[in-house]
């Protein structure tokens, strides 16, 4: 498929993305005009080209694009935290992986149609499981998902890893396109990556010795495999957008 095809998913309006209302109270869908970032319009482009190039329907890819808009909603309450340039102890890290449940509980109040809610929820709270287990937050009870009931991350300690196909594949796919997206963009923390060396880095983690396949499943790394090269493209295009904006 024609890379411009890809890139049309998205339009530009007084330079910035447009953020489909989709049933948003006016308080909300102001909320998440005024905060989002570059990180988030990025992400959900490049998950709306994965979900294309892996089959899903019309309706199904706007609904991951939407879902991957807000994927980091929950970081609005922990701002600071999030945009500090100093390290992290083991709680500060394990308080701000609190996100994922903060943007889900978060979500639950946005009024939304029923399908894309589901889809955003999982998106949320999941985009940062791994297939082997090695993501979070952990919710597995005697082999069943439990609801997240509080943001301190203690209250975690007790379940077991999420993994393999409990794990929403919106939200992985999600979580490729948020990790590729992370690589290749420059943090307070970190330079930016080439397209080659977030492909290499996604492809085998040094830090980690994980390989794409033990993060994302062997469907979702064949598909990135393949059809890295588009997203290459696309995030630059994406980028070209940003810096233009008005």
């Amino acid at each position: 498929m024609a890379i411009e095809k890809h890139l049309n998913l998205l339009p530009v309006s007084n330079g910035l993305f447009n953020i489909p209302r989709l049933g948003l109270d006016d308080d909300v869908n102001n909320i998440l005009k005024t905060n989002i970032r570059d990180h988030q319009l990025r992400v959900s482009k490049l998950s709306a080209i994965l979900a294309i190039e892996a089959g899903y329907t019309q309706k199904r890819v706007e609904e991951i694009r939407y879902a991957a808009t807000i994927h980091d909603i929950g970081k609005l309450s922990m701002q600071e935290q999030t945009e500090t340039n100093e390290s992290f102890d083991n709680y500060q890290q394990r308080t701000i992986q609190m996100h994922t449940v903060i943007g889900a509980q978060m979500l639950l109040s946005i009024l939304i149609n029923q399908s894309m809610q589901k889809i955003a929820y999982d998106v949320i709270l999941h985009h940062h499981q791994r297939w082997d287990g090695s993501g979070y937050p952990n919710l597995v009870s005697n082999g069943k998902m439990v609801y997240p009931l509080s943001t301190d991350p203690s209250f975690y300690e007790i379940f077991s890893p999420v993994k393999g196909k409990l794990i929403p594949t919106e939200a992985l796919l999600v979580g490729m396109a948020d990790r590729y997206d992370a690589l290749r963009s420059k943090r307070p923390y970190k330079p930016e990556l080439s397209h080659l060396e977030a492909y290499d880095t996604m492809n085998l983690d040094n830090c980690t010795n994980k390989t794409g396949e033990q993060y994302y499943g062997p469907e979702l790394w064949h598909l990135f495999t393949r059809k890295h090269k588009i997203l290459e493209v696309a995030y630059i295009e994406i980028n070209k957008k940003l810096k233009n904006r008005s």
